[in-house]
This record gives C-alpha cells, sequence and structure tokens, in this order.
C-alpha cells in the first residue's frame, strides 16, 4: 500500500490547489471533514485566502474500529493493508449512514464551497455533508468536493478533485508511524483555525 508522508502533504495539498484552479472553480469557503481533513483543509486555506468551517461526520455504529486502533497501530503493515482492503471490499461503508453537524454556524448561501476531506472510498460521507451543506442554506451547483485519495472507481464518481486514485496509508492513519507527529499538527491546526 502507497504511504503518503507527511512531508508530503503540502505538496500533494498544493497539487490539489492547482487541480480546483484549473477548473475554474474559485472557493469563497472551505468545509472540511474532522479529523482526517484538517491539514489539507488547513493547507487549502492558505492557498485560496479563505476560511475553513470544520464539519464532524460520524458513521453510525458501535465503533470497533477506534476501539481496536491500538492493537491494529502494532501490526505488521502486510496485515493492515490486507484489513484496509478487506473493509474496503466488504461494503461496510455504503450501508452506515453519517451524523453530520458543523462546529460553528455561517450564512452558506450564494457561497462557492470546497468541501474537503482527506480520502473517499465510496462517497457516503462527502454525500452526508454535501446533504447537510444543503440543508444549511448551500447551493449543491457551488459546491464542489476535493480529496487526496479517492480509492475506488465509485468515489472517483462522486468527487471533483483528487491527486491519487489507490488506497494510501495517511500520516494521521493509526496504523502510520508518524500518527503521533500528525495528530501533534492537527492540534497546532486547530488552535490556529484557519
Amino acid at each position: 500500500m502507497p504511504v503518503i508522508t507527511l512531508t508530503e502533504v503540502p505538496a500533494l495539498t498544493h497539487e490539489l490547489a492547482q487541480r480546483v484552479r484549473a477548473a475554474g472553480f474559485r472557493p469563497d469557503l472551505l468545509v472540511y471533514i474532522e479529523t482526517g481533513a484538517r491539514l489539507v483543509a488547513w493547507e487549502l486555506c492558505r492557498e485560496f485566502g479563505v476560511s475553513g468551517l470544520p464539519a464532524q461526520a460520524r458513521r453510525r455504529g458501535h465503533g470497533l474500529k477506534r476501539r481496536l486502533a491500538f492493537v491494529t497501530a502494532r501490526l505488521p503493515a502486510a496485515v493492515t493493508s490486507a484489513l484496509r482492503k478487506l473493509e474496503e471490499r466488504s461494503g461496510v461503508h455504503r450501508r452506515t449512514r453519517r451524523a453530520v453537524e458543523f462546529v460553528a454556524t455561517c450564512d452558506l448561501r450564494g457561497k462557492a464551497i470546497l468541501l474537503v476531506d482527506d480520502a473517499a472510498d465510496t462517497g457516503g460521507t462527502i454525500a452526508a455533508v454535501r446533504e447537510e451543506l444543503a440543508r444549511q442554506g448551500a447551493d449543491p451547483a457551488l459546491v464542489r468536493t476535493a480529496v487526496l485519495t479517492a480509492t475506488t472507481p465509485e468515489a472517483r464518481k462522486v468527487v471533483d478533485f483528487y491527486v491519487r486514485e489507490r488506497n494510501s496509508r495517511l500520516p494521521w492513519s493509526s496504523d502510520s508511524l508518524e500518527r503521533e507527529a500528525a495528530l501533534e499538527q492537527f492540534e497546532r491546526c486547530r488552535r490556529a483555525a484557519p
């Protein structure tokens, strides 16, 4: 499985911003899905000179993946890669609904919004947040989506902009050797709030 390092994130995010610009889209606001997209959003907010609005999108369920993170972090990379592929192929994310809420409020009417996540496997989280943006007053025609990795053909149909097409181990993944450094950087970005 490809690995994206913490030092690669700014360059990949810059490439993502270039793809957005090349399409002629100029966001007025960036909405990002916590916490995975926080570093990507931080870089994109700087690139576009806009502020960011965090969104919480949680899958309804029993939280098994979160509870087992301490175990998976200690498994060999080949095992965690196999588990990721199994999860992706199982379709579990297509069947679970997401509860979406925005951490703050703002007037979304008439704004060009770039909705950002770190990765899209099924596009379910992106779709759920798009729906909530529309309920909150955003014009769906003014919303575009961007991720670092769109891992499946299904996700690539839902996402407007992406840089990579394969499932990748991101620095903040529970099985990443850079997880602690990424979480520290998350916290610095949260305090500085784009």
